[in-house]
């Protein structure tokens, strides 16, 4: 910081006006550290020697104000503005660059101007403001800066991760807070506070035209320019997209004509379908009500079979249980039995194991002892072994020691020598800095004269490219021309195209209309079919719900008993299981009934493949609860008696199909039963011819072998076991038979869908080759235009080259008086790197003897650490001998105390021994004992097994009886409970299809229905009149053929499609207009504000005290525009051209002077400029590398005039202007890569 008195001394230069006070940089490029440079002088300098970091202190204040574009800070990405690090040092973590103002207030109040969308930037990066505004443009109106304060930090950071932030006095803001701070002081880092050698060089090999953009810049219209762009390519998408919205608005609207008639048709399908609907769902809820009343009552017949069947149940389970407890007492006592005849065999087993046990322990007692002698005699060798183990320890020992004492000694020369060449070494480093410091001064030098030659061989350079570029000129006028040619042959074929298109569009407009036509027609025949595909579903559906509760009861078992359906789901458990009865025999829907009569419950007969299994069989289901009754299918067949052939008799067993194998097992359960017409007949025949036949009559009775009369209800008989299986076969038929009219009728279907698709596919082709047509067109308008333009701007560009081929040829003549100068420095600079080469050898040649030093020193240490090694490998080897000494003799004396233990485990083994032999010889004797005790047991218990054999017999007869009674119940259980089944899928049919056709739940709206029915009012509907009407409603839905739902939203949102479009279409003609407008305004604001600004440049520039004659000392010089080729001046267009007359010479363009005149005149010109746009302060960066002594002079004379308003900080490296400068700051790099200030 500096003093108040500095500040106050330093503020009446600058006549209290605002100024840079100060510039602090924190890792910024070269810059590690915290640097400061204070700017107290009306003309500061800063000096140094090349590639020390000047040129990063304007680097600094460019990137500071704004500057986002790495290559204008001369890196290749923002992050290399961060310090990279050194040799010694880490890269940084954050730039920080810090710029200072003093801001002192002023006399009088500021007018200032308002920031406008041109004049700033949105900010791309950065953080937001903080709360509290820090500048305020219209509060502060008594400072040069609107911050109220004496002095303002501007301050931009960028850390490693890519965050960055801008602040004002240690407040974050925005970069267009920043741009509004400077707004009107001429501060910026594309303003011309700041002068550089490259704005020079732009300015000396600039054309005209390119000339004037430097100008436009200092004009500040240059943002005009790209705002022009930016709305010419606004208006040109504005007229792409204009093309674009009208084809969407034509193809909406001959869409709209489409659909309007679709949805008409749609309106009247939905009155149709919701009427039809509503009579749907009353017969639906109607027929629902019907079901579950009948529901209810074959639920409350179920409940009753119920109460009945467990009354049989609990008779049956009491009446098996007595059987039962009978067969577990007979079972008991012949377990009893075989038990004890177990237990003889057992002991005679034990008495003879017990002889083998005494004959087994006497060898095994005389082996013992043996081995017991060998042991002893391993013991006393193993006491040998330990004492030779114990004197061999003892030597190695004796070795290690010895060895350990060489190491410490080998230890101790490797130390003595490695201080030796540490002192060596130090020597060597002190040389080889000393040759680096000389290699530093050298590179420098070489670097200079590498950037003279540089210089010299990019003029020798030049002449071709000079050469090469008047050629290229020519061919471009050349290639312009011949574009030209080819745009104009262009936009006639592009004319042609749109005609063709024009004409391709009423072809396709005709082709649309039949296409439409013919998706319409084949729409109807589709709707036909699927309305009969639905039918057939239908009846489908109703049959496979039949077929699933078919199966269900087959699954369950219905009809069965329940012993039998036990064995059947464990058929596997039983390998002479052959099958069922009614599950082998097959007979039409005609017959099962009677055949089911007559057969009873031997349908439910369990079959064996022999009679000689039957045993077998029964023993194995002897455990299963329940009745079973079971038959071989190899039964001799017994001949019935012989019967009359009868009128309105039919023998059933002709109605029976089976396999060969049971035939006879029929025969011999059919052959006497016989199908009458009625009961009478029946009781008839069996008084009379057919007395102890079976007669079944087609109501449904029976009389029986014995002249009993059993009779049936049709309903138990069409749900029997065999009636349903024949029923089942049946229905598998039908539904085939309706699956291959479903697949048929599919297969039309497809064929239709496949024909509606191919027909929408025409017409959908049809509309996109119109599409293709209509952009076709409009594509050709739009190029054609478009080639127009082109052509204009091509002459244009044909017209500016042929000028520009002119300059260049002058510009060749200039070249060779510019060459000499930088041979001559180049020479200088080879002398100068011959004296530094020379240094640097003799620092090489004291470095190597020391070097050599080293090197001994080097081998010294290798054979003392040679040594270290040897002597320690030496002493591991002794170790290694040591711990295999000691580990031999741990494991000899773990060895000696198992065979101790081995010893003493013999003496026990042979105790133990003698006592099993002693309890061996008690056990044979107790075996006898009980053997002679089993024998008379037996003769009991097979005494008691008789009487518990007649008792089994007995209950098993008395078990029978009660079966049959339960059967009966079970059948008549059976047949209600299929009819309540048989009710409950009707409902569940009609719940499923009306929810899958009208997506009503039945059950869930059954209360709501019955509300409304039982109000006062209410009027059942006719069924079979709601069904007519409903098919009638169906007719005539089909009769619309295919109708598009959708197209009724489809209409809504093409209206509003519609409106949106064409109100686009008004919005973008609009834009246009507003593009177009905006255009004219842009030229006409960058027509006034280029012309006032070349205006006060020229004026500054040539006038009488302009900077041309300040600096040349006389002379005169003009800036003007080239006029185009109708020979007006353009303001917009026309490029700008100098002509100087240095004093003594005649008028010449600036490309025509000397090398020194050409810079001269340059700087002049951008001193201009700043002339034209002060600023507090001015950075020029080694304007003056190009300038001779006496130019140097001038330039530094002519400075003093601006220092009424500004202060200047100069980068140099000329000894004359550092003379004019008031303060210098010095930069080094003293350490590499790191940048320092110095005071000179």
């Amino acid at each position: 910081m500096i003093s108040k008195a500095s500040r106050r001394d330093a503020t009446q230069l600058t006549g209290g006006r605002m100024r840079l006070a100060r510039l602090v940089l924190n890792g910024f490029k070269s810059f590690a550290d915290t640097t400061e440079f204070r700017f107290d002088s009306p003309l500061t300098g800063v000096v140094g020697p090349n590639g020390c970091g000047k040129s990063n202190v304007v680097d600094a204040v460019k990137w500071v104000l704004g500057e986002r574009s790495a290559k204008s800070l001369r890196g290749g990405a923002m992050m290399d503005v961060i310090f990279a690090g050194s040799a010694s040092r880490k890269p940084a973590g954050m730039a920080s660059v810090i710029l200072v103002f003093e801001n002192p207030k002023m006399a009088e109040f500021l007018q200032r101007s308002e920031a406008s969308p041109e004049l700033v930037e949105a900010e791309e990066f950065g953080d937001e403001p903080e709360d509290g505004e820090v500048i305020r443009r219209e509060a502060v109106r008594d400072r040069v800066l609107p911050v109220d304060s004496d002095e303002v930090q501007v301050e931009r950071r960028l850390w490693a991760d890519g965050r960055s932030e801008y602040l004002v006095n240690a407040k974050k803001v925005r970069l267009r807070d920043i741009r509004e701070l400077f707004l009107d002081t001429g501060i910026g880092n594309d303003a011309y506070c700041i002068i550089e050698q490259g704005k020079v060089d732009a300015m000396l090999r600039a054309q005209p035209v390119e000339r004037r953009t430097i100008l436009e810049e200092a004009a500040g219209v240059a943002r005009f320019r790209s705002r022009k762009h930016e709305a010419a390519r606004k208006l040109d998408l504005a007229e792409r997209h204009l093309v674009a919205v009208r084809e969407q608005l034509i193809g909406v609207e001959r869409r709209l004509r489409i659909v309007r008639g679709q949805a008409e048709k749609a309106k009247k399908f939905q009155l149709l379908e919701d009427r039809r609907r509503g009579l749907r769902r009353a017969v639906s809820f109607e027929q629902y009500h019907e079901l579950r009343e009948q529901l209810v009552g074959l639920t409350n017949q179920v409940t009753s079979l119920e109460e009945r069947r467990r009354h049989v149940t609990v008779q049956l389970e009491t009446t098996e249980q007595q059987r039962l407890d009978a067969d577990s007492d007979r079972a008991q006592k012949l377990d009893r039995r075989h038990s004890l005849e177990q237990t003889q065999l057992e002991s005679v087993g034990v008495e003879r194991q017990c002889q083998q046990r005494l004959e087994f322990l006497e060898g095994a007692r005389a082996e013992n002892l043996a081995a017991a002698e060998t042991e002893a005699q391993r013991i006393a060798a193993m006491k040998i072994k330990l004492s030779e183990l114990s004197a061999s320890l003892e030597d190695a020992l004796a070795l290690t020691a010895a060895a350990e004492a060489q190491v410490t000694e080998a230890e101790q020369a490797a130390a003595s020598a490695s201080r030796e060449r540490a002192v060596a070494s130090e020597k060597l480093s002190e040389s080889e800095q000393e040759i680096r410091r000389r290699s530093d001064t050298a590179s420098g030098v070489e670097r200079e004269r590498a950037r003279a030659a540089g210089r010299l061989a990019a003029m020798d350079e030049r002449v071709p490219l000079l050469n090469e570029e008047v050629k290229r000129l020519t061919m471009r006028v050349e290639s312009l021309q011949q574009e030209l040619t080819t745009l104009e042959a262009q936009r006639a074929t592009e004319l042609n195209s749109r005609h063709v298109a024009e004409l391709e569009i009423e072809r396709l407009h005709a082709q649309l209309q039949a296409e439409a036509s013919a998706v319409e027609a084949v729409g109807d025949r589709q709707a036909e079919a699927m309305a009969r595909l639905s039918s057939r579903r239908e009846e489908r559906s109703s049959l496979e719900s039949r077929l699933r509760l078919l199966d269900e009861m087959a699954s369950m078992g219905e009809g069965l008993d329940e012993a039998v359906k036990r064995i059947l789901a464990q058929r596997q458990n039983y390998a002479w299981f052959a099958g069922m009865l009614g599950d082998l025999i097959e007979t039409d829907s005609e017959h099962a009934p009677f055949i089911e009569s007559a057969l009873g419950e031997d349908l439910q007969m369990l079959l064996v493949g022999t009679h000689t299994d039957l045993e077998s069989a029964v023993d194995s289901i002897r455990s299963q609860e329940g009745r079973v009754r079971m038959g071989a299918i190899d039964m001799p067949f017994s001949p019935a008696a012989a019967r009359p052939d009868m009128q309105g008799v039919e023998p059933l067993v002709h109605a029976v199909r089976c396999s060969n194998e049971l035939k006879s097992l029929v025969q011999s359960l059919l052959g006497d039963a016989f199908v009458v017409e009625s009961l009478a007949m029946a009781l008839r025949l069996a008084a009379g011819e057919f007395r102890g036949a079976t007669l079944v009559s087609r109501c449904g009775a029976m009389v029986d072998h014995r002249g009993q009369i059993h009779m049936t209800g049709a309903r138990a008989l069409r749900s029997g076991v065999l009636a349903r299986r024949v029923e089942r076969g049946e229905l598998e038929a039908a539904i085939g038979a309706i699956s291959i009219e479903i697949s048929m009728a599919e297969g039309d279907l497809s064929g239709l869908t496949e024909e509606s698709k191919i027909a929408a596919a025409r017409h959908r082709e049809a509309d996109e080759s119109m599409k293709v047509a209509m952009r076709s067109r409009l594509d050709a308008q739009y190029q054609a235009d478009r080639l127009e333009q082109l052509g204009s701007r091509v002459r244009h560009d044909r017209d500016r080259t042929e000028l520009e081929r002119h300059e260049a040829d002058r510009r060749l003549r200039e070249i060779d008086t510019e060459r000499s100068d930088g041979a001559a420095k180049v020479a200088s600079l080879d002398r100068l790197l011959a004296d530094e080469r020379a240094a640097i050898a003799l620092a090489t040649e004291a470095a190597s003897g020391t070097r050599h030093a080293v090197e001994m020193s080097n081998e010294l240490l290798s054979s003392a650490r040679t040594k270290v090694g040897e002597s320690g490998a030496l002493l591991q080897g002794r170790q290694r001998e040591r711990r295999l000494l000691e580990n031999s003799f741990d494991e000899a004396k773990l060895q000696d105390a198992d065979l101790q233990s081995e010893a003493e485990r013999r003496a026990e083994r042979s105790e133990d021994l003698a006592r099993q032999q002693a309890h061996a010889e008690s056990q044979k004797l107790a075996a006898a004992e009980r053997q002679s005790a089993a024998a008379a047991q037996v003769e009991i218990v097979a005494a008691q097994l008789e009487q518990a054999v007649q008792l089994a017999e007995q209950l098993s007869e008395a078990l029978r009886v009660v079966r049959d009674e339960a059967s009966r119940v079970e059948r008549d259980h059976s047949s209600v409970e299929m009819d309540r089944r048989e009710s409950e899928v009707r409902r569940e049919s009609i719940e499923e299809s009306t929810l899958t056709e009208l997506s009503i739940d039945l059950s869930t709206g059954y209360v709501d229905y019955m509300v409304e029915r039982s109000a006062e009012g209410f009027m059942t509907p006719d069924r079979e009149a709601a069904s007519r009407e409903a098919e009638q409603l169906r007719d005539e839905i089909k009769s619309l053929g295919n109708v598009n739902m959708e197209a009724i939203d489809e209409l809504a949102q093409l209206e509003g499609k519609n409106e949106e479009l064409a109100k686009q279409v008004g919005d973008i003609d609009q834009a246009r207009a507003g593009l177009n407008e905006l255009v004219v305004k842009l030229d006409d604001v960058s027509r006034r504000k280029f012309k006032e600004t070349f205006e006060a440049v020229r004026e500054r520039f040539a006038g009488n005290d302009g900077m041309f004659r300040r600096l040349f000392g006389g002379g005169s010089a003009d800036l003007y525009l080239i006029p185009m080729e109708n020979g007006e001046i353009d303001w917009l267009e026309s490029g700008v051209e100098i002509r100087a007359k240095p004093p003594g010479k005649e008028p010449r363009v600036i490309s025509q002077l000397s090398g020194g005149e050409k810079t001269m005149t340059a700087v002049a010109l951008l001193m201009a400029i700043f002339r034209s746009r002060p600023s507090p302060f001015c950075i020029l960066d080694e304007v003056d590398a190009a300038l001779d002594e006496a130019n140097v002079e001038r330039f530094t004379k002519a400075l003093p005039p601006f220092l009424d308003r500004s202060h200047f900080i100069i980068i140099t490296h000329h000894k004359r202007t550092m003379q004019a400068c008031h303060e210098l700051h010095g930069v080094t790099m003293a350490e590499r890569g790191v940048s320092r200030r110095v005071t000179v």
